[in-house]
């Protein structure tokens, strides 16, 4: 419990056993490594955790290996849930886990929590928020709100506005209004701070008190919500710590019929059951709980078609399952499903590069609409 004890505290260090707990939660949960020396940088995942050593996915020739890793101090950033860990570590040699070729890399002998901004920032929120803005070159635009701080926000615009055709630019000054409860709405003027593409980070200027009061206190309990999210995380993998409890058997096989196979991961019991009944008659199913290792465990039965749930009013498990879909072996088709999945929820989640059709509302219950809905869409994805 180490680990999780002032997680939001400026540049605290991990070490030794805190930096084992912390290697343990990442490594199931396959979180992103960025690898970097002075001339070189590489994104990867974390696969596996050795004896001192932990195991990342190898993208890399054997050149860039040989020349950029071999015998050069590298540093290793880990973005992690609502924070980012880095520290110095080395290669250790080349390796091979579930046919997957990786790098072998020493655990870092501390870990400083890197915090690059003023104030601790929530992205989840009990309500959708409205934002609008205004400047002196813009009219009133509509916006998204990424995430706020006592002392600014980040926003989304639509991506159809782009920053440039708004003429905005770093230090511009422009009249924000945030509708983020029926009690808390913060009208005031902001800095510009940063702006890419369509993305937009202000400074607030001039919150009143009583405002200020009020989103600390909505800060506070949505900070305290992803604490408790993340250590029900931590909690379910509890079961995988070496030394602890042996690791669960591998699966039985699957007594295939012909069909193809659903694997399909949810919590909520009635709404498994419930796509039990529509799928059971034309596909063989696998099920598994919400969590990495599970979800991993099963795949290795190679299904055909994926239904991931995704607890809406979840944020941090809703990230968590996102995730999940990359566990999937090539050619399983991948959808998501849910009970009443919003147009804010779709537009959040879905980038622009995946269909609408991806995500299955189970909320009208109706079992031959939503079978076809299945169907028709794991027809079209599905390898020929």
């Amino acid at each position: 419990m180490a680990l999780f004890k002032n997680v939001f505290g400026k540049n605290k260090t991990l070490t030794g056993e805190e930096i084992i707990g912390l290697f343990k939660v990442i490594t199931v949960d396959r979180e992103p490594v960025i690898i970097s020396t002075a001339t070189f940088k590489v994104v990867t995942d974390i696969i596996y955790l050795d004896r001192g050593v932990f195991h990342v996915k190898n993208t890399l020739t054997r050149d860039e290996v040989m020349y950029q890793l071999k015998g050069q101090r590298i540093k290793a950033q880990f973005p992690y849930e609502l924070t980012l860990y880095g520290g110095e570590t080395m290669l250790m040699g080349l390796g091979m886990v579930q046919g997957v070729h990786t790098l072998k890399l020493k655990i870092p002998e501390s870990l400083t929590q890197i915090e690059n901004r003023g104030a601790y920032r929530v992205s989840s929120f009990p309500e959708t928020p409205v934002v609008t803005f205004s400047s002196n070159n813009v009219d009133l635009i509509k916006a998204r709100l990424s995430n706020i701080s006592m002392t600014g926000a980040g926003i989304q615009l639509d991506p159809r506005w782009l920053i440039t055709e708004v003429k905005l630019s770093t230090r511009s000054t422009i009249i924000v209004d945030i509708k983020l409860t029926e009690r808390l709405r913060i009208s005031c003027t902001a800095m510009v701070r940063y702006f890419e593409g369509h993305k937009l980070g202000i400074q607030f200027s001039d919150l009143s008190r009583g405002v200020k009061d009020r989103l600390f206190k909505l800060i506070i309990q949505q900070r305290r919500e992803e604490q408790r999210a993340m250590m029900r995380v931590y909690n379910r993998i509890q079961s995988l710590e070496p030394g602890e409890k042996e690791r669960p058997p591998p699966p039985p096989p699957l007594e295939r019929t012909g069909k193809p196979c659903a694997l399909v991961v949810a919590s909520d019991q009635q709404q498994s059951d419930f796509l039990t009944s529509i799928l059971g008659r034309k596909f063989d199913l696998l099920y598994a709980e919400p969590n990495f290792a599970d979800i991993r465990q099963q795949c290795h039965l190679s299904p055909n078609l994926c239904l991931i749930e995704l607890p809406f009013d979840n944020a941090i498990m809703v990230s968590q399952m996102k995730k999940a879909g990359s566990l999937l072996p090539h050619g399983s088709v991948l959808m998501y499903f849910g009970e009443n999945l919003t147009p804010d929820f779709r537009k959040r989640f879905l980038d622009n590069s995946q269909p609408q059709d991806m995500l299955v509302d189970l909320q009208t219950r109706n079992k031959l609409m939503l079978f076809k809905h299945i169907e028709k869409y794991y027809r079209q994805k599905a390898p020929k």
